[in-house]
C-alpha cells in the first residue's frame, strides 16, 4: 500500500513541530516539509526555501506530488513583528501559489490550511464560521484575506481552513503569555501584566495536532469548508494567570506580579471565544486536556 504524501509548510513553527512529532508514529504518511532553515525531527524529507519563492514552490510540488497540503506558515504571529509586504505575501498570497501551481500541473491535493479566529468581527459572544470576517489587526485581515482567496479554489480542490483560537502549550514561544509568566518567575523577576480581565479561549496543542491529524484521514468532496478550532469555553486570563502562579508556589516560586502594569492593545478583543458546534459534529474530535493539565504540563517543561 503507498504512502500518503503530506506536504507540510512552516512545519518549525509551535504547531508544525508538534504535529510532525505525532505524524512521525503513524508510518502509513510520508512528510514533506518547507522550511526556511533546514529543519528535520525523524526521517521526514525536508526542503528548505522562503515560501514566497514561487520558483522553489513550483519545483517541489512537482516533486513531491503531494496528497495532501498543510499550509500552516504564517508571519506577523507576534504582535508588532513584521512588515506589511511580507506579512500579506506569506499569509494571503503564498496558498494562491500554491493552488494555481497545483492547478497547472494536474496536481489535486487536499489542503489543510491555519486560519485564525482573528478574522471575525468580534462580539460579546462565541464565534460561529457564519459570522462576518471583519478582523482589527493586520494579522487578521492578512489571515481573513487568505480565507476569502480559497474560497475561489472551492471547485477545484477539497479544502479545510481552520481558525485556530488561543494555542498554548509545551514548546510555544517564549515571548507568549504563558512562557513569560513562568520563565520570568523562575528567574526571580517581576511579571508585569494588563489588568488580564481579557477572556480567551485556550486549546493545548497536543489537541490542535489531534484535530489536524482528524481532518488528514477525511474524505469530502472538492469544496471550502471551515471550520472553528478551539475549547469553546471562555476563561477569564486573571484566572488562568492565578492558576499559574499557585502551581508555581508549590515549586517553591515566590512570583512578584503587577497586574495593571502594561495597558491594553488598542485592539484588544476583550472576548475571544469560539463557537465549536460545527466541527464537533463533523469529526469525531473534542478536546482532551483540561486547562488544569495543559498549564501542569507547560509549568514542568520549564521547571526541569
Amino acid at each position: 500500500m503507498d504512502k500518503m504524501k503530506l506536504l507540510i509548510t512552516g512545519a518549525s513553527g509551535f504547531i508544525g513541530k508538534a504535529l510532525i512529532r505525532k505524524l512521525l508514529t503513524h508510518p502509513q504518511y510520508e512528510i514533506f516539509t518547507i522550511t526556511r532553515k533546514p529543519f528535520v525531527l525523524g526521517d521526514e524529507t525536508n526542503f528548505v526555501f522562503d515560501i514566497t519563492d514561487t520558483g522553489k514552490l513550483k519545483e517541489t510540488i512537482k516533486e513531491v506530488k503531494p496528497d495532501t497540503i498543510i499550509h500552516l506558515a504564517a508571519a506577523g504571529v507576534k504582535y508588532g513583528e513584521g512588515n506589511l509586504e511580507e506579512i500579506f505575501k506569506v499569509n494571503s498570497f503564498s496558498i494562491v501559489n500554491i493552488a494555481e501551481i497545483c492547478k497547472e500541473n494536474n496536481i489535486n491535493p487536499k489542503f489543510i490550511v491555519a486560519g485564525s479566529g482573528f478574522e471575525y468581527k468580534l462580539e460579546d459572544r462565541p464565534l460561529k464560521e457564519t459570522d462576518c470576517l471583519n478582523p482589527l489587526s493586520i494579522y487578521g485581515i492578512s489571515k481573513a484575506t487568505q480565507s476569502m482567496l480559497l474560497k475561489r479554489y472551492a471547485e477545484d480542490f477539497t479544502i479545510f481552513l481552520l481558525r485556530f483560537f488561543s494555542v498554548y502549550g509545551v514548546g510555544e514561544a517564549k515571548h507568549r503569555i504563558f512562557p513569560y509568566i513562568i520563565s520570568q518567575v523562575l528567574e526571580g523577576k517581576k511579571v508585569k501584566l494588563t489588568g488580564c480581565q481579557q477572556v480567551r479561549d485556550y486549546l493545548y496543542i497536543d489537541d490542535v495536532v489531534n484535530s489536524i491529524v482528524e481532518f488528514i484521514k477525511k474524505q469530502e468532496d472538492k469544496g471550502f469548508y471551515d471550520f472553528n478550532v478551539a475549547s469553546g469555553r471562555g476563561y477569564v486570563l486573571r484566572d488562568i494567570v492565578e492558576l499559574i502562579l499557585e502551581k508555581l508556589e508549590q515549586f517553591g516560586y515566590n512570583p512578584d506580579v503587577e497586574f495593571g502594569a502594561l495597558p491594553y492593545r488598542k485592539d484588544e478583543p476583550m472576548y475571544y471565544v469560539a463557537d465549536v458546534s460545527k466541527i464537533s459534529k463533523y469529526l469525531e474530535w473534542k478536546p482532551k486536556v483540561s486547562i488544569n493539565e495543559g498549564i501542569e504540563k507547560l509549568i514542568g517543561e520549564y521547571v526541569k
